[in-house]
């Protein structure tokens, strides 16, 4: 499988999510960032697969618009998604 690099990546300092961002912006970032990972992992159950999480986990992620921050540090750490998605993508709100 190959991985293409996210739409959205705040490690290039193209926006400060946490300052740029009101509550409702930030709320779309997450969830647009976590939709990216979801599409180039090839789904909820292939992200679950390839973090070996239950497909519920990732389903939850999913429908509430917002990785855990466990999942955040997960995907970070994984060989191949972590090229791509680091944590303060996902979560930005968490280094705040």
């Amino acid at each position: 499988m190959k991985i293409v690099p996210p739409n959205i990546d705040c490690t290039k300092n193209e926006i400060n999510p946490i300052t740029d961002l009101n509550a409702k912006g930030l709320s779309k970032y997450k969830k647009d960032a976590l939709d990216d990972l979801i599409n180039q992992a090839g789904g909820v159950n292939d992200l679950a697969r390839m973090l070996t999480l239950p497909y519920m986990t990732v389903r939850g992620w999913s429908d509430r618009g917002q990785i855990s921050k466990k999942g955040a540090i997960l995907v970070e750490q994984h060989a191949s998604l972590g090229v791509y998605f680091k944590a303060i993508s996902l979560r930005p709100d968490l280094y705040k």
